[in-house]
């Protein structure tokens, strides 16, 4: 779950540069097309097994993962 954590991490900094909405005000819908969007253009940064799975698409269960982490984040912010 490692790689997880740090997607998320870059998906966190590059939405910091990329809108100044944060990514929590996004709806579920949003979420899951920037994170795809995020996931194919690092796929050349994961191992070939990870590759595999980006390559059919990664599976919505890494996506809800992802966005559940993104949630624990926010609510960890005060």
């Amino acid at each position: 779950v490692i790689w997880i954590k740090s997607s998320v991490q870059d998906i966190i900094d590059r939405v910091g540069k990329d809108t100044d909405r944060p990514l929590l005000n996004m709806d579920e819908k949003e979420l899951i097309s920037f994170i795809k969007k995020h996931l194919k253009s690092r796929k050349k940064y994961y191992n070939k097994s990870q590759v595999k799975v980006w390559n059919r698409g990664p599976a919505i269960g890494t996506i809800n993962r992802m966005i559940t982490y993104l949630r624990y984040l926010d609510s960890t912010r005060s």
